[in-house]
């Protein structure tokens, strides 16, 4: 019970953190209509494998997901799917995030533009 109340805390302290930095967010509909808007860019380029540990780190996946994203049995056009599906869920700030963890993925891929396509989207 106590470490379920301390992970509570540790969420919410880590999205006050983040509406610090990002600002406001964007409500999960807003954040689906982007995604959607992107998601043949997204398809074309998201290297999963690469993109996973970001993802990871950003606290963007439960352990469930995490484990669904890496079984080999997973196409990766499945993998995009589910994470373009999953993403607005997580809270306001996952677009944001997001963008952060395919900016920090972008060696060797294609992540860096489309991270910059995503942000424009964000300001426009």
């Amino acid at each position: 019970e106590m470490a379920k109340k301390k992970r509570r805390i540790g969420r919410k302290a880590k999205a006050t953190a983040v509406a610090a930095e990002h600002g406001p967010g964007l409500s999960s509909s807003q954040q689906e209509r982007i995604l959607s808007k992107h998601a043949v860019h997204i398809h074309d380029v998201l290297n999963v494998t690469a993109l996973l540990p970001h993802l990871i780190q950003h606290q963007l996946l439960t352990r469930e997901e995490r484990e669904s994203l890496m079984l080999d049995t997973r196409t990766e056009p499945w993998k995009i799917a589910y994470l373009l599906d999953t993403l607005p869920r997580k809270g306001k700030h996952a677009l944001k995030e997001f963008i952060a963890c395919l900016e920090g993925s972008a060696e060797g891929t294609g992540h860096k533009e489309l991270a910059e396509d995503l942000e424009r989207a964000l300001h426009s």
